[in-house]
């Protein structure tokens, strides 16, 4: 298990999502393409990548991660925004569940 881990520590870590229980999103067309549900990262290829519409239809074939709402809404929000990031680093989840205020960096 630890050789696995450590051989596939280059590739979370270039896929933007590490071990933070999260998920990935690009704009692109008309919609965007976002991580699929229930692929563990190191099985995560382009292909798997799954493409919707701003109004929420997939596009094609995959199922969306659960989250894609989130994605979904920052893009509709923000048009200038090119990916979202939405993660779950273990340092975050702790100061969130002792309800700590985080000032804006």
């Amino acid at each position: 298990q630890a050789d696995r881990d450590r051989s596939s520590a280059p590739r979370r870590a270039a896929l933007g999502a590490g071990d933070l229980g999260g998920q990935l999103s690009a704009r692109g067309g008309a919609g965007f393409l976002v991580t699929p549900s229930a692929v563990p990262v190191e099985e995560l290829t382009e292909g798997a990548l799954v493409e919707m519409t701003l109004g929420g239809e997939v596009v094609g074939e995959g199922k969306p991660s659960s989250e894609w709402r989130i994605h979904r809404d920052v893009y509709v929000a923000r048009p200038e925004v090119g990916g979202v990031v939405h993660a779950h680093p273990e340092a975050s989840t702790a100061v969130a569940c002792l309800r700590c205020r985080v000032g804006a960096c």
